[in-house]
């Protein structure tokens, strides 16, 4: 949790090509961790990988998911999702219209 604004932030590493992962997808109860998001008081913050069954796991429980570019350990430009309840403040703080 960052404790000045209190946002809590989780990132799982699901990609099975290489580098250090912390949390590989079959290590991982995805559903369950969704759920257990639901039950969070506040705010959080995951990231994912940018993928159909990742917004529709999203959509299921009720957060929001916004597409964010980023580069990989190899300056690869590529998409994630970031998940959370409310991240209106994406848009507040970067101007961007959702």
């Amino acid at each position: 949790m960052n404790r000045k604004t209190g946002k809590k932030f989780c990132e799982l590493f699901t990609r099975s090509s290489g580098g250090n992962t912390p949390a590989e997808s079959n290590e991982v109860d995805h559903a369950r961790l969704f759920s257990l998001c639901e039950q969070l008081r506040g705010n959080f913050l995951l990231t994912y990988d940018n993928a159909d069954e990742v917004r529709a796991l999203a959509f299921r429980h009720g957060f929001e998911a916004r597409p964010i570019a980023m580069k990989n350990t190899h300056h690869a430009e590529m998409t994630e999702l970031l998940i959370g309840r409310d991240l209106g403040w994406i848009e507040a703080s970067t101007g961007a219209v959702p």
